[in-house]
């Protein structure tokens, strides 16, 4: 007689062994991935000298273009903040 536990054999039991080893079968990969990455860019930085700095992937631009056939303009300086108010407005709840 095949040594048979009945409770191991359950379908519940089985989906949730299923999907345990899926979860463990994901941690994995993105570990993984997460480790070649970091490997990657070590070995990209280690071979610069200390002190510079990678150039960014884009140049930034002095002003966005605006699109074509646009009549908006950006504006000649900066908006000044307003200055808040001397004092807070006082709110009433309502309550006698």
């Amino acid at each position: 007689m095949p040594d048979s536990d009945p409770l191991h054999d359950h379908p519940a039991v089985r989906r949730r062994d299923r999907g345990l080893r899926r979860v463990g079968v994901v941690t994995a990969a993105v570990l993984t991935t997460a480790a070649a990455g970091t490997a990657v860019l070590g070995a990209e930085y280690r071979g610069q000298p200390p002190g510079v700095v990678p150039p960014p992937a884009t140049a930034p631009a002095s002003a966005p273009t605006p699109p074509a056939g646009s009549t908006l303009r950006p504006p000649v300086q900066a908006p000044v903040p307003v200055a808040p108010p001397s004092q807070a407005p006082s709110a009433t709840s309502g309550a006698s």
